[in-house]
């Protein structure tokens, strides 16, 4: 989404640097010149790591919150997928020649759920509030449909869907790319593994949300390109396949362990499909009280004032809006490994909103973090297996319980009850 970020130009608010001369007195302009720029990278140095710090200590907090129901849903998730006996109960089964059996009466529900949705899928429609207006919705519903196509979007919403029904909550990214890529206005599905949010918010648009993370395994080669002029701090996130970091401070099981199979070969971390240095971004979008310039009155009633925006622009010289300065929670985005800010800027977008949107599912009374339908199936589906496992076992095993010496010839009492 923003391909090529030049940090060279990241601030964090003016700072007042005054006269050289009269700030470094006994020195030359040229000294004093230099030690002002001195003292003010100094400076920007020690505002980037307090705010690293800050957001970093957003994100472990999130995930230690939430590690415990993200593995449950990970659980859930591999139920649907037929994976529903854990290691200890296959290796006891194992050792005493049973099967570990999987009768999933769970997939044949949710199938029903998430079939019903892509069943009912329908086109939308812009509808005019004044008679005047029914040609500009007649256009807008059509510039909709349009994206809608290009993007695929119903299906990347039935993917959404099927993640709420399966875990609790699914996810929909809206924004902008380079023409290059494709149509400037996208939406498309990111799963669930990838996203954090702040867990205290209440509303479920995520409108009284202060932040919102998507972190990714992301390979040395492309995160130098995402952002110039950061390749020795990329470089000391980096690390290789052996050592991806599984448990620790920043670590996510739920993402981690997806990472760690998908980097493996044949089972073994010793056999690896090959050798890539990787490292955890973290996409970052918060919220925090910023001086903005707004438009009071006219159309564009409390829009955040953009410049290059011809309509805004006019609306001011018009006399239809005015700009006033006030203190509002202006969204911003920043580009974090575990180990440094790579960079920082406010929202591109002018709605003041995260781009990604969640999907509900069920959310827990006690916390409000999400579960899906699968949860409260998953002890009736392992009474099933178990039941069933069990059943054949004994179907498949004859057993007596005899006397010593109850009959004469074992061998032949041993064919009898074969028989």
């Amino acid at each position: 989404m923003f391909d090529g970020l030049d940090t060279s130009g990241v601030t964090f608010g003016e700072t007042k640097k005054g006269d050289a001369i009269d700030r470094f007195p006994g020195m030359s302009e040229a000294e004093a010149a230099e030690e002002a720029r001195r003292e003010e990278r100094d400076n920007k140095a020690a505002r980037e790591r307090e705010q690293h710090a800050r957001l970093l200590s957003f994100y472990q907090q999130e995930l230690d919150r939430q590690s415990d129901n993200r593995i449950e849903m990970a659980i859930d998730e591999d139920f649907y997928d037929n994976d529903q006996w854990s290691e200890q109960d296959k290796q006891t089964l194992k050792e005493r020649g049973q099967m570990a059996l999987v009768y999933n009466v769970i997939a044949s529900t949710v199938n029903w759920v998430t079939g019903s949705e892509k069943r009912a899928r329908v086109d939308f429609r812009i509808l005019p509030r004044r008679k005047d207006s029914s040609k500009p919705a007649e256009r807008k519903t059509q510039l909709l449909k349009y994206i809608s196509d290009v993007n695929r979007s119903p299906f990347h919403s039935s993917r959404a869907f099927e993640d709420a029904v399966h875990v609790g909550i699914g996810w929909l990214e809206c924004g902008v790319q380079d023409d290059d890529d494709g149509e400037p206005v996208y939406d498309r599905y990111e799963g669930w593994r990838n996203v954090l949010w702040d867990s205290a918010c209440t509303e479920k648009d995520l409108s009284d949300a202060r932040y919102l993370f998507r972190h990714k395994w992301v390979d040395e080669d492309v995160a130098n390109a995402l952002v110039k002029g950061r390749e020795a701090e990329i470089r000391a996130a980096t690390v290789d396949h052996d050592h991806y970091d599984l448990g620790g401070d920043n670590g996510d099981d739920a993402m981690d362990s997806q990472e760690q199979s998908l980097d493996t070969f044949g089972g073994t971390a010793e056999m690896t499909a090959y050798k890539r240095g990787r490292l955890r971004l973290i996409e970052c979008w918060f919220r925090m009280p910023t001086k903005v310039k707004r438009l009071r009155g006219g159309e564009f009633n409390g829009d955040i004032l953009d410049e290059q925006s011809a309509p805004h622009m006019e609306a001011v010289q018009s006399g239809q809006s005015i700009v006033v300065e006030k203190v509002m929670m202006r969204m911003h985005y920043a580009l974090i490994t575990t180990k440094h800010l790579l960079h920082i800027q406010e929202s591109p977008y002018r709605h003041n909103l995260f781009p990604l949107s969640p999907i509900w599912g069920y959310r827990r009374g006690r916390d409000g973090l999400p579960y899906g339908m699968i949860r409260g199936m998953r002890g009736i589906q392992d009474d099933i297996n178990k039941r069933a496992s069990k059943a054949l076992h004994i179907l498949s095993t004859n057993k007596t319980i005899m006397d010593e010496g109850a009959v004469d010839d074992i061998e032949d009492f041993r064919e009898e009850v074969a028989r």
